[in-house]
C-alpha cells in the first residue's frame, strides 16, 4: 500500500483537488516590431501531480509536441533542461504527525494540509527516502511567486517558532 495522497488543493484555489500545471515562463522572439522572428524560444515549468508517471508525463510532452509539429510545420526542439520529480509523505507518517502537533501547538489551531506542486526543494530530500513536508510563510495575498511578493514578519516569527519546537522536540 503506497502513501496516502494529499489530494486536497490550498483554500480558495480554483479546483477542490491539486492539479498538474504547465505554466510558460519565459518567452523570447523577434527584435523589432513588423519583422517576423526568425527564431522563437520560450521556457516553462512543468509540474506533476503526485501520483502522476514522470517518464510518462515527459513522454505525452515529447508526442504533443511532434503532433504539433507535424499540424503547424513549424519546426521546433524540445530540451529539457531540469527534471524534478514529485513526491507524497504519508499523512500516518509519525514526522507529518508530529510535525502537525507542534505546528497547532504554535499556531493555536489545526493548520489545513494540502498539495503543493513543485514550490521548494523537497523532491531532493524525498528522491533520498527521508520524509518531507512543505511549510512556509504564504498566505493568499502575499503574491506568492508573482509581482511584488512579500511575507508578514509576523508568520516568519511563527515560521521560526514552529521549526525550533519541532527540532528541539526530542
Amino acid at each position: 500500500m503506497g502513501p496516502k495522497l494529499i489530494p486536497l488543493a490550498f483554500p480558495e484555489s480554483p479546483k477542490d483537488r491539486v492539479w498538474g500545471r504547465f505554466s510558460f515562463t519565459m518567452l523570447n522572439a523577434g527584435e523589432k516590431e513588423n519583422i517576423i522572428p526568425g527564431v522563437a524560444k520560450a521556457r516553462f515549468d512543468m509540474r506533476l501531480i503526485p501520483e502522476e508517471d514522470k517518464a510518462s508525463a515527459i513522454e505525452e510532452l515529447k508526442n504533443f509536441l511532434e503532433e504539433m509539429k507535424k499540424r503547424t510545420g513549424v519546426d521546433a526542439e524540445l530540451t529539457i533542461l531540469g527534471e524534478g520529480g514529485n513526491y507524497c509523505t504519508d499523512l500516518d507518517h509519525w514526522i507529518v504527525k508530529d510535525f502537525l502537533r507542534v505546528a497547532k501547538s504554535v499556531y493555536g489551531t489545526e493548520l489545513y494540509v494540502a498539495a503543493e506542486l513543485g514550490g521548494n526543494d523537497g523532491r531532493y530530500t524525498s528522491a533520498k527516502g527521508i520524509p518531507t513536508i512543505t511549510f512556509g510563510p504564504i498566505r493568499k495575498d502575499t503574491s506568492f511567486h508573482g509581482v511584488d511578493e512579500f511575507v508578514y514578519l509576523r508568520d516568519l516569527e511563527l515560521l521560526r517558532e514552529t521549526l525550533v519546537r519541532f527540532i528541539a522536540r526530542g
